[in-house]
């Protein structure tokens, strides 16, 4: 729709129906407008991209996990198909306890909030 609207434009422009600042200051909002309704689509579609990944991304991990629910010893092979990595912060004393904060990164899922 903009750019039949740019095309106008310019028409209008070249059948001198439109002096040159107002062909000038009008294409540069039509071309800023149409920049702006790029770059949100693109936000849009990105968006929709990463939904579709999580849905993806639980299954996996379902698939994975539906093999190890009846398993009572964790192995180092499970541990690799689960996780990601683990994170470990620095230590720190609390009420005159050490404290460390721990992240797992999950594959598949991200972190456990």
């Amino acid at each position: 729709m903009l750019k039949r609207i740019i095309k106008k434009l310019y028409e209008d422009f070249a059948a001198d129906l439109l002096d040159s600042e107002s062909y000038h200051s009008m294409l540069t909002d039509y071309t800023q407008e149409q920049k702006q309704i790029t770059a949100r689509l693109a936000v849009i579609e990105a968006e929709l991209g990463v939904e579709g990944n999580d849905e993806q991304n639980v299954q996996k991990l379902k698939n994975v996990l539906d093999e190890y629910l009846n398993v009572e010893t964790l192995t180092e092979n499970m541990l690799n198909q689960l996780i990601e990595r683990i994170e470990i912060g620095h230590t720190v004393k609390v009420d005159g306890c050490r404290q460390q904060e721990i992240t797992i990164v999950y594959r598949f899922i991200g972190t456990a909030d």
